[in-house]
This record gives C-alpha cells, sequence and structure tokens, in this order.
C-alpha cells in the first residue's frame, strides 16, 4: 500500500536587506559626500519638483540624463546659481565649452564645483578642464 509523506511547509523567505538600486551606467568608486543642501534646494526650484525629490539626487546623477533636466531648467539653475553664489558659478559658460557628449556626461559634482566653497574659494579650474574622455583640441590637429 502506498503512502504519501507528509509535505515540509515551504521555506520562510529570508529576510532581505532593502538596497535601493539606481539605473546608472557608472559605478560609484568610493563612499561619495552628501550634495550641499543650496545645491538641493537650487536643482529642486530649477525642476520645479517636490522638495523630496532631492532627497534622492547624488554627486554622480548627470544633469541631462539621470535628473532628466530640459534646457529651460538648465537655463534656471544657471540664474539661480549666479544670483546665490555670484558671477563665478558660471553653469551656462561651464556648458559652452562641452561638446555634446561632456554635456551629457554632467553631473551634480560637476556643479558643485563651481561653487565657492565653504572657506571661500572657488574650485573653477576643475571643473572647467577637460575630462579624459573628451578629445582635446590639440589632439584634433
Amino acid at each position: 500500500m502506498f503512502r504519501a509523506r507528509p509535505v515540509p511547509p515551504f521555506p520562510r523567505p529570508r529576510a532581505v536587506e532593502q538596497v535601493e538600486y539606481r539605473m546608472t551606467d557608472r559605478e560609484p568608486i568610493a563612499p561619495v559626500p552628501p550634495v550641499r543642501p543650496a545645491v538641493l534646494a537650487l536643482l529642486t526650484e530649477a525642476a520645479q519638483a517636490p522638495p523630496e525629490w532631492g532627497l534622492a539626487v547624488t554627486p554622480q546623477d548627470r544633469l541631462d540624463g539621470d535628473l532628466l533636466l530640459d534646457e529651460v531648467e538648465l537655463t534656471t539653475l544657471d540664474c539661480l546659481l549666479r544670483e546665490r553664489f555670484g558671477p563665478a558659478a558660471d553653469l551656462g559658460a561651464l556648458r559652452a565649452g562641452l561638446d555634446l557628449a561632456g554635456l551629457e556626461a554632467l553631473t551634480v559634482a560637476d556643479v558643485e564645483r563651481l561653487l565657492p566653497a565653504p572657506d571661500g574659494h572657488t574650485e573653477v579650474a576643475r571643473a572647467t578642464e577637460p575630462r579624459a574622455t573628451e578629445p582635446r583640441v590639440e589632439d584634433a590637429r
């Protein structure tokens, strides 16, 4: 006579640690400091987004690809940055010197480099240097 074995209860799922994933083609190299609150406020205002939108913004986020800022929002951000931080925070001038690949790769960290550091110095030189992926004009000749 055939006797069925009792079926053990299904294994309970293990608790899984919640991990937030962002769709991006770049991996963070090291822990990144948070975006300055003043920059978050200006980004949120320029994007006409709710305040909680800024909580998810990281320095690696691209203005175009990740935050989906359009030309009007980028121009608004440029005006807000210059009003708040002075003429050295000229996002328009930075963008004017970039090719299409550079514009697509422009990040929140690049915007922060335009701003005066808390000690009053600006890091404009680093922000306007060509990236390794951008061909230099001298190389084209």
